[in-house]
């Protein structure tokens, strides 16, 4: 645990909460990643009082995205 430079703080035990999978957004004209929706989003449940949240292939969108979109989205929601 904790060998991703991004992992904050890895203890391994999940605090006790609610976890829920997100979907991933994308923009309609361009069909691009839409990151600041994927961030809004990811606040929004977070001050909801959810623990956590699935960023991967929990929607089904795995198969659209690359691995740099689905690092992409992780990235996005963390740092929300």
């Amino acid at each position: 645990m904790g060998t991703h430079s991004y992992d904050r703080q890895s203890s391994g035990v999940l605090t006790p909460g609610v976890y829920v999978p997100t979907i991933a957004f994308f923009d309609a004209l361009t069909e691009e990643l839409d990151t600041s929706t994927i961030a809004r989003h990811a606040t929004r449940l977070a001050k909801a009082g959810i623990t956590g949240l699935a960023t991967r292939d929990s929607g089904g969108e795995c198969a659209q995205l690359s691995f740099a979109g689905g690092a992409a989205i992780t990235k996005g929601t963390r740092n929300a």
